[in-house]
């Protein structure tokens, strides 16, 4: 269905993927220290990739 997903393999409890993997949250109760996940393949060379974000609560600090 999708060429690409999030890959769950290496996740902690601190990152919460959702929609059947298209869909991640970091640090999803509170923010402390740094969160990462990657994509269950690397992304095709000369191929526009494009990303959306939605910020559920408000930004500060080093959120972003």
């Amino acid at each position: 269905k999708y060429e690409w997903l999030w890959d769950t393999s290496l996740i902690t409890d601190r990152i919460h993927v959702g929609n059947e993997k298209l869909e991640v949250s970091l640090n999803h109760f509170h923010s402390q220290g740094t969160s990462g996940i990657r994509g269950t393949k690397p992304f095709d060379i000369n191929r526009h990739h494009y990303w959306e974000f939605k910020m559920l609560s408000a930004v500060y600090g080093t959120d972003v």
